[in-house]
C-alpha cells in the first residue's frame, strides 16, 4: 500500500470513520446490488440500468460517485426528493477511502472553492481538512465544531463529499436504508436473489 494510502487509512480509523453514505432512487437498488456503484459516466456509457440524480453535475466530474462520511447531506436529500417517491440510502465501508482513489472536498464538490483548487485532493492533507474547524459569523465566539457539537467522525461542512472514480464493488455495501417496512420486504427479496446477506433498515428520515 503507498504511503499515502496508509495515511488515510490510519487518519480514517483515528477519527472512527466506518461509512460512506450514499442515497440515490429505490429503482436503482436492483442494478445496484447486480453491478455495484456506478458513476455518471458508467450509467451514460450503458454499463448498466440506472437512473442518476444529477444531469447537469456542475462538479465537473461525471466519472465520480459522491458520497458522504457517516451522514447524508440533508439539505441535498430535501431539494432532490420530490424526482421520485422511493429512495434507498446505502452504507460502504470505509475502506473504500483508502482503497479507492477518491478525491476529498471539504466543502460541495459543485462549490466554487473546490472547483478553483487545483491541488491533488486525493490525499490525507485534503480528507484532514475535511474535518479542520474554523468561526463563522453563526458560530462566532465558538468555533464551528464546538457550537455544534460536531463528533470526530462527522466533516465540519455538511455538504464535504468524498468523490470516488469509477466502480465501487457491491461486496463494499455494509447495509441499506429505507422508509417503510414495504420497500424494506421488497428490498430484503432482491438482496436474497443475487445471494447477498445485507441488513435493510427502516428509517424515518427517508419518508
Amino acid at each position: 500500500m503507498e504511503k499515502y494510502k496508509r495515511e488515510l487509512r490510519d487518519e480514517a480509523r483515528r477519527r472512527g470513520v466506518q461509512s460512506l453514505l450514499h442515497f440515490t432512487p429505490f429503482q436503482n437498488a436492483s442494478s445496484i446490488l447486480e453491478h455495484g456503484l456506478l458513476s455518471r459516466q458508467d450509467l451514460e456509457d450503458d454499463f448498466a440500468d440506472g437512473c442518476g440524480t444529477d444531469d447537469r453535475r456542475l462538479d465537473g466530474y461525471p466519472e465520480c460517485i459522491c458520497l458522504s462520511i457517516e451522514d447524508i447531506n440533508h439539505s441535498m436529500f430535501r431539494a432532490k426528493r420530490r424526482d421520485y417517491r422511493h429512495w434507498v440510502v446505502l452504507a460502504v465501508d470505509a475502506s473504500v477511502i483508502w482503497e479507492n482513489d477518491c478525491r476529498f472536498c471539504w466543502r460541495s464538490a459543485a462549490s466554487g472553492e473546490i472547483i478553483r483548487t487545483t491541488s491533488f485532493i486525493g490525499g490525507p492533507w485534503a480528507f484532514r481538512r475535511m474535518f479542520e474547524d474554523y468561526e463563522t459569523a453563526r458560530s462566532r465566539p465558538n468555533t464551528e465544531r464546538e457550537k455544534y457539537q460536531i463528533p470526530d467522525n462527522l466533516p465540519t461542512d455538511p455538504g464535504a463529499e468524498v468523490q470516488v472514480y469509477g466502480r465501487i464493488n457491491r461486496e463494499k455495501i455494509t447495509a441499506f436504508g429505507v422508509a417503510s417496512s414495504h420497500l424494506r420486504t421488497r428490498l430484503e427479496a432482491e438482496i436474497q436473489k443475487v445471494g447477498l446477506d445485507l441488513p435493510v433498515e427502516v428509517v424515518d428520515w427517508i419518508a
